[in-house]
């Protein structure tokens, strides 16, 4: 059961991956790096355009503008 269970977290993780599609540099302790190419997790956005994610190569987690994923 807790198998199925992380297979479908991971499955739902895999669906939410966004390729970065400009350089972001962080302005705040709370934002990501983002480069051109990147693959960053979506786990959450925001009406004002703004997201919460993990970054596929860092693995940090922490906030970036919505528009800057495909």
């Amino acid at each position: 059961m807790l198998l199925l269970l992380l297979l479908m977290l991971l499955m739902m993780m895999m669906l939410c991956r966004h390729r970065v599609l400009y350089d972001y540099e962080p302005r705040h302790a709370d934002e990501l790096e983002l480069r051109e190419g990147d693959l960053v997790t979506v786990m959450r956005r925001y009406d004002d355009g703004w997201c919460v994610g993990v970054h596929g190569r860092t693995s940090c987690v922490g906030t970036f503008p919505g528009n800057y994923v495909s």
